[in-house]
């Protein structure tokens, strides 16, 4: 039987799901900067798009990286989740 410990390092390392939202649509030329990420475009009820990175089973230096891309090509973020479980909205 485990320990609370052995439970929480076993958790830290299996790494986290994050759900990020960004304005507007990715450029298909900017695939390659998240490689590992599920990405999905989404039309607003406003007219406006969305893209939105599904990054399952990353940790706190993979994350980092994702972040890191979206700074580099001067893209907005609108939100960022953990989630317990990949989300894919379709």
């Amino acid at each position: 039987m485990k320990n609370k410990e052995d439970l929480a390092e076993s958790k830290k390392n299996q790494g986290a799901c994050y759900r990020i939202q960004l304005e507007g649509a990715l450029d298909p030329r900017m695939m390659d900067w998240f490689e590992g990420v599920e990405v999905e475009s989404v039309q607003q009820y406003d007219e406006s798009a969305r893209t939105i990175l599904f990054c399952t089973g990353m940790d706190q230096p993979q994350l980092r990286g994702v972040l890191n891309a979206i700074w580099d090509l001067n893209l907005t973020i609108v939100s960022v989740q953990q989630t317990r479980t990949p989300e894919p909205t379709a």
